[in-house]
């Protein structure tokens, strides 16, 4: 279903946490804009007051009315990585499936169709796909930042951007680790428990 067609129930929650940039939170919607499918609802969480990006979020909001928008401030800065907001914005879903990310990352237009069908033929309890990553793996050939990172389940392999899952299993596993590898350390807590796991071999996740 295109963005052109008659609005279709989201399955899909897609959390993104941000701090204090609003350019790059405008590249990430227009990105989710841009989507062939429109099965999704957005909730942008702030670490800690700002101004500034709730400004922004209500431009985003006329200028993309055809998105489900919605946007939350944390009290204060926790400052650790968005993990926090991370942890509350899994806790607070509602929708089927959940999708976190940050606020300078993008995704393909197909992203949100290729998971709607995988979804439908399979109803796995996680969905991974690849992506390109701007870091620099020096255990990989040709180790010079934005190459395609082919995603495995494992930490150091995982961006917490590149995966889906089912709510309900993120919250009974609950965000609780606040490190630098938190996301690997919950998609490997996601995987002990469930084996329905299903991996999309396409690039469809740009990490900045």
């Amino acid at each position: 279903m295109s963005s052109d067609d008659a609005r279709i129930d989201p399955f899909l929650e897609i959390i993104i946490v941000t701090y204090k940039r609003t350019k790059q939170l405008r590249s990430l919607v227009a990105s989710l804009s841009c989507q062939t499918n429109m099965g999704f609802s957005i909730k942008i969480i702030h670490d800690g007051p700002s101004g500034e990006t709730r400004e922004c979020v209500l431009e985003l909001q006329e200028l993309y009315p055809e998105l489900i928008l919605f946007y939350e401030e944390s009290e204060k800065r926790f400052n650790d990585y968005g993990h926090s907001l991370r942890s509350k914005g899994v806790q607070d879903a509602t929708q089927e499936y959940c999708l976190l990310t940050n606020d300078d990352n993008y995704y393909v237009p197909i992203f949100i169709d290729e998971i709607s069908k995988t979804i439908q033929q399979e109803n796995p309890d996680i969905i991974y796909f690849d992506m390109v990553h701007n870091y620099r793996f020096e255990d990989l050939p040709n180790p010079v930042g934005y190459q395609t990172l082919i995603t495995e389940p494992r930490i150091d392999r995982i961006d917490m951007g590149s995966f889906i899952f089912r709510t309900q299993l993120g919250k009974s596993i609950g965000f609780t680790d606040r490190s630098y590898k938190a996301d690997g350390v919950f998609f490997e807590a996601l995987t002990a428990v469930t084996t329905n796991i299903v991996k999309i071999p396409k690039v469809l996740f740009v990490h900045n």
